[in-house]
């Protein structure tokens, strides 16, 4: 195993860790089982591939879902297994998912649902009439009060 990193596959996103066969020969059969464990030791992703090929000398990066779960930034662990031609490869490998990262990821992954903002919209639209509301009452008091002023002109009334 080379790296491991967060990335996207098809617009979802996932964990890879790039395998590599160093070898001039094929591996067959080769089957990969990686959990992906959180700062606690809890399994957070998993994923399981077998009866796949390498070619010689060649790498791929193997991807390990998310299902539909936003990158959350911390420190996490690779525990990734390869089996292959009576062969067993074991490796455990820590990596960090930075903030920044995560966001960016999770904002272009199609399967999180971007945020809901319509209650937001009803609390601005139930301030605004309310606001408006207030403001014409107050108004019409104020038109209420004013004393109209009479004409105290006598000789403007006399035709």
């Amino acid at each position: 195993m080379l790296d491991v990193f967060p990335n996207q596959l098809n617009a979802r996103n996932v964990i890879q860790a790039t395998l590599q066969n160093p070898e001039a020969m094929y591996v067959n059969q080769l089957a990969v089982d990686a959990v992906v464990k959180n700062e606690s030791g809890e399994a957070v992703f998993e994923a399981s591939q077998d009866m796949m090929q390498m070619a010689p000398n060649s790498q791929f990066d193997f991807p390990i879902s998310l299902n539909g779960q936003p990158l959350e930034p911390g420190d996490y662990r690779l525990e990734l297994t390869a089996t292959a031609m009576g062969e067993e490869w074991k490796w455990d490998e820590a990596f960090s998912i930075e903030a920044d990262e995560a966001s960016a990821l999770n904002e272009s992954d199609v399967s999180i649902p971007p945020p809901d903002h319509t209650w937001t919209y009803i609390s601005i639209g139930i301030a605004f009439i309310t606001l408006s509301v207030v403001l014409f009452l107050i108004h019409r008091r104020k038109k209420k009060k004013v004393i109209p002023q009479t004409n105290s002109n006598p000789t403007a009334s006399a035709s």
